[in-house]
């Protein structure tokens, strides 16, 4: 590949099985053209530049990368599976100019143990507008490392695009690094007690049963089963007998939000919800019972937001439960 290669994938889209290397041991590099997308499937060794002035450049971490080629992108897309987040994507140098996208993909990884670009000594030059997308949903709060350079990487002209259902994130300047800081993950679902079709479906499991969201939506568990989704309990399930749901697993939601103002909830069985939970019911309907002696306490936080014709008794009634092992039901 002596003077590097040139590859105009407009209109195609061409994935190079074999591993692209210097030729001749002269030197040599990549430049993509055109607005289709190239994949490397074996990764590359060559010591030259690679510039992608178009399309998708789709590279994956787990293949060879080179420590001593530097990366341009301009109007350009650069896709990388981070294999798990077992091993960083290597590179001398970055520059980002004009409009580009950058799609990391953690795959399951719940806390990467690499940095997702290792730039570590050189510099990252960026200007105009370069959005980075997060793929990974067992992703946990914490601070990732998404380019490592060990010295600043400013925030500015990078923007966070897409992330996982349920997280919440912002990038941050670690003063080593550009930072993926999640502050909440977790999906955010609503009780609907029914498949898609209608079927009922009211037992709250792990992983099992599409009963959320209006059907579309499974209850997940993450990082070891030390944290779950965020679930609501509202009025918007498929039918009132739906409330009526059966727990024999041990859940530990991120937080749990009862907000009805028409319909009972019953949650019985074996099991129970704990972790960290913050417990809030927003109607005074709602009835939490003591389980067991001394299992959780909780503490009322009441504010009134007095609606209609100020009837008392009209407004919310916010309560807080501290972390515990819960067994909820409600009442009228």
């Amino acid at each position: 590949m002596v003077g590097g290669a040139k590859i105009d994938t407009t209109n195609f889209n061409i994935t190079i099985a074999q591993t692209l290397a210097d030729g001749d041991g002269l030197g040599g590099g990549l430049t993509k053209f055109g607005s289709g997308n190239l994949t490397l499937a074996g990764g590359y060794s060559y010591s030259g530049p690679t510039v992608v002035l178009g399309g998708t450049l789709n590279l994956d971490a787990a293949q060879t990368s080179s420590s001593t080629s530097q990366l341009t992108l301009s109007n350009a897309t650069l896709t990388l599976s981070l294999n798990n987040a077992l091993r960083p994507f290597t590179l001398q140098a970055s520059c980002f100019k004009d409009s580009n996208v950058l799609n990391l993909n953690f795959g399951t990884a719940s806390s990467p143990s690499a940095y997702a670009i290792n730039a570590n000594g050189d510099t990252v030059s960026n200007t105009g507008t370069n959005v980075i997308n997060i793929t990974g949903q067992n992703l946990v709060t914490g601070q990732y490392p998404l380019i490592y350079t060990g010295s600043s990487v400013p925030t500015n002209n990078f923007k966070l695009g897409t992330l996982p259902t349920g997280v919440v994130a912002t990038l941050v300047n670690s003063g080593s690094s550009l930072d993926l800081w999640i502050t909440a993950s977790g999906q955010n679902l609503t009780w609907y007690g029914a498949d898609s079709s209608g079927n009922p479906l009211t037992t709250w499991n792990i992983n099992s049963s599409a009963n959320w969201n209006t059907g579309n939506a499974k209850y997940l568990q993450y990082s070891s089963n030390s944290y779950g989704d965020n679930v609501i309990f509202d009025d918007t399930l498929y039918s009132a007998p739906d409330a009526n749901i059966t727990l024999n697993a041990s859940v530990v939601p991120a937080s749990v939000t009862f907000n009805n103002s028409s319909t009972p909830y019953s949650i019985t069985g074996t099991g129970g919800i704990g972790g960290a939970t913050a417990v809030t019911m927003d109607w005074q309907r709602l009835h939490l019972p003591r389980h067991d002696q001394q299992l959780y306490r909780w503490h009322q936080r009441r504010r009134r937001h007095l609606e209609g014709d100020q009837r008392q008794g009209s407004g919310r009634d916010h309560r807080t439960c501290q972390p515990g092992r819960w067994h909820l039901a409600t009442q009228q």
